[in-house]
């Protein structure tokens, strides 16, 4: 549901907001004479374009929503449950747009009936069945229990927006050439000179701006190819201009292709797992490592990162020792969001391909000799895996989905990975119990 200018509904008691007369409205003195630069409007409700507007507007919204027994979540402001007599209301607000879900039709259409009426809520319009949200279309098949997100519009218009720089190329089936390594060394020794010899140097930040939206949006199989484009924003050379061309080569071939969501066996519905993986000293001009991992949730990924690690690592198991206690960071945060969406989660595992990182994690003092250097920060991991809040799990190199998150893959295995990734192959995890 869409709400009609929402930003008018919330009050400037608080605020004491004055105005200027508009023009072409004038006041006059008795005798004629126009003194309106001696007046000013005092503002009673929030307009568009007032600074404290958006945050007013969200006061109201949410002071509204807890008057009708909505409960706000504590991990994420922005989400809010209402339970009766079993019955729940999940719903997300996204400054003015609202998406819910619940499992009573009846219960949601009087909720939306309150919701819309000018005399108790707000002026609404119903935008019916949840198909398009935040440029992400949303398919549902009620018939297998699946759900999918993906963003071919978007896709299709970016392509168009970029139409002169790659018309007349063939789609690429990878997001980027696992042969070629973008280094610093690669970037021009004048910029300004570059900047007058190459017209695409004013587009490389839109383009690996626009690949950004797409990749936090419904696309994680680009996320290594978008950040190692993101950091030659300041000076792009030639090689990493031909690099963002290659990602929206692969972009036009897949433009179809989103995340998906699936029915799960009882022991794995709502119930999340984690893959993580690093590679080490990956960054030839840092020699900092790769982190990558993704949560899993109903057979499709609810949380993606492919990310440079903050200091450089000695050795691969401190890379996966470090990425291991990110994930682990988002786990606690995932776990307790959907614990407060009522649904209570046993010890999540977080597959890792290091045996070593796993026997640290698990065995503190373990590897004393290797481990003893690593920063405190590092050592929560230990703590939630104590807590028997997670549990790491080994998983075989050639099945470690979170690999696609860390470098870029030959063909044949980026392939086989991305259906895992995307939640269009589903992962046994039972073969791990």
């Amino acid at each position: 549901m869409d709400v009609n200018t929402a930003f008018v509904n919330s009050d400037l008691d608080r605020d004491n907001v004055f105005f200027n007369l508009p023009d072409g409205y004038a006041v006059h003195d008795d005798t004629g004479i126009d003194i309106s630069s001696e007046y000013v409007l005092h503002g009673k409700r929030a307009l568009y374009g007032l600074p404290q507007a958006p945050r007013l507007w969200n006061n109201r919204l949410t002071e509204w929503l807890l008057a009708q027994g909505f409960v706000q979540c504590n991990k994420d402001k922005c989400v809010f449950k209402y339970s009766k007599d079993g019955s729940v209301i999940l719903l997300i607000v996204y400054v003015d747009d609202l998406a819910f879900a619940g499992n009573d039709d009846k219960l949601i259409a009087e909720f939306k009936k309150q919701l819309s009426d000018p005399e108790t809520g707000f002026s609404m319009k119903d935008l019916g069945t949840l198909k398009w949200f935040l440029g992400m279309h949303v398919e549902h098949d009620r018939s297998t229990g699946s759900l999918k997100l993906h963003q071919r519009q978007y896709i299709e218009d970016m392509l168009k927006r970029y139409a002169r720089f790659i018309e007349g190329m063939a789609p690429k089936s990878t997001p980027a050439n696992p042969d070629i390594t973008l280094t610093k060394a690669d970037c021009p020794l004048n910029a300004d000179e570059a900047d007058e010899k190459f017209e695409w140097r004013t587009q490389y930040r839109s383009v690996v701006g626009s690949l950004l939206y797409a990749q936090c949006g419904s696309r994680p199989d680009i996320s290594v190819a978008v950040s190692k484009l993101s950091q030659f924003l300041e000076n792009p050379g030639p090689k990493h201009w031909e690099a963002a061309i290659h990602c929206l080569l692969y972009l036009k071939g897949t433009s179809d292709l989103g995340v998906t969501y699936t029915k799960q066996s009882p022991e794995w519905a709502h119930r999340l797992s984690m893959f993580v993986d690093a590679t080490w000293a990956d960054c030839h001009d840092t020699r900092r490592s790769t982190t990558g991992f993704v949560g899993m949730l109903n057979g499709g990924p609810v949380c993606w990162r492919s990310q440079k690690q903050p200091i450089v690592a000695q050795s691969s198991c401190e890379a996966e020792f470090i990425a291991a206690c990110k994930s682990a960071n988002e786990v606690s945060f995932l776990r307790d969001t959907l614990n407060e969406w009522g649904y209570p989660q046993p010890t999540t595992r977080v597959y890792e391909d290091n045996m070593a990182a796993k026997q640290i994690a698990h065995n503190p003092g373990a590897l004393r000799e290797r481990s003893k250097h690593f920063e405190i920060r590092w050592f929560k991991l230990q703590e939630l895996v104590t807590d028997n809040i997670i549990t790491m799990t080994y998983v075989g190199t050639k099945e470690q989905i979170a690999d696609a998150l860390t470098k870029n893959l030959s063909k044949a295995l980026f392939i086989r990975l991305r259906d895992f990734l995307m939640g269009t192959a589903k992962f046994d995890h039972s073969r791990y119990d």
